[in-house]
């Protein structure tokens, strides 16, 4: 007699999602053809992050908005892909082929509103406080930050779709330790250029509790909402 052999359960995971194959694969696409149409913008922003204002200003006319915009766009896909894997992990919701077609349209949607209400707010308060000029160099510093953070943070999310499971937990960290650091490169920028006494630092704590910190946990609520009660 022959003993047949054990039989090996495959767990499903988003590895198996060729949507989420497809849509990574578009994505690495995209950023080659943005690359070209990038210029020095973007790369002098970086270089010259804490240095004077007016190196950075004057990269303005190597700037292409086609550049941005596909950088953005990369960028909001990313953080959408990585918050939907983490979200489904840390609720422990299993994988599912529907879950991955739904969830990541929705973080990214997420991302999305984030950022304009960032955009909008930031020019608002600018326009109030009548520093438009230094609130634009923030501004621009604000979108190079989301942008290199998006970017680092795509070959985390290829990790984390088909990566080893055990690297998971690392990866993770990995990715909120990116934008960790975004955050606190912004907190810097914003104190050079804002910083006039203590008063800013309670403003600046206001800003990161009311535009940071407050819709963060409301997004969570409201996803949390919509995977309990409406799409299960």
């Amino acid at each position: 007699m022959t003993s047949s052999l054990p039989e090996i359960v495959h767990i499903a995971s988003w590895a198996d999602s060729p949507t989420i194959g497809i849509v990574l694969a578009v994505l690495f696409a995209l950023l080659v053809v943005a690359k070209n149409f990038m210029g020095t913008f973007h790369l002098e922003t970086v270089r010259y992050f804490f240095r004077d204002k007016e190196r950075v200003a004057d990269a303005d006319a190597d700037n292409t908005l086609a550049a941005t915009l596909l950088l953005s766009f990369c960028a909001i896909v990313v953080y959408g892909l990585f918050l939907a894997i983490v979200f489904c992990r840390c609720a422990g919701l299993p994988y599912t082929g529907a879950r991955s077609l739904w969830l990541p349209p929705i973080m990214a949607s997420m991302a999305l509103l984030w950022l304009l209400a960032q955009w909008a707010l930031l020019k608002a308060a600018g326009y109030c406080a009548n520093k438009s000029a230094a609130m634009l160099q923030f501004i621009r510093a604000f979108f190079a930050v989301f942008i290199v953070c998006g970017l680092l943070l795509f070959p985390v999310v290829v990790g984390l779709v088909y990566a080893p499971p055990v690297l998971f937990d690392a990866l993770m960290y990995v990715g909120f330790g990116c934008m960790a650091v975004g955050l606190i490169l912004l907190i810097a920028k914003c104190l050079q250029l804002f910083f006039s006494g203590f008063d800013t630092v309670c403003y600046l704590f206001l800003y990161l509790c009311t535009l940071e910190i407050l819709p963060v946990l409301l997004l969570r609520n409201v996803v949390g909402t919509l995977v309990a009660n409406v799409l299960t």
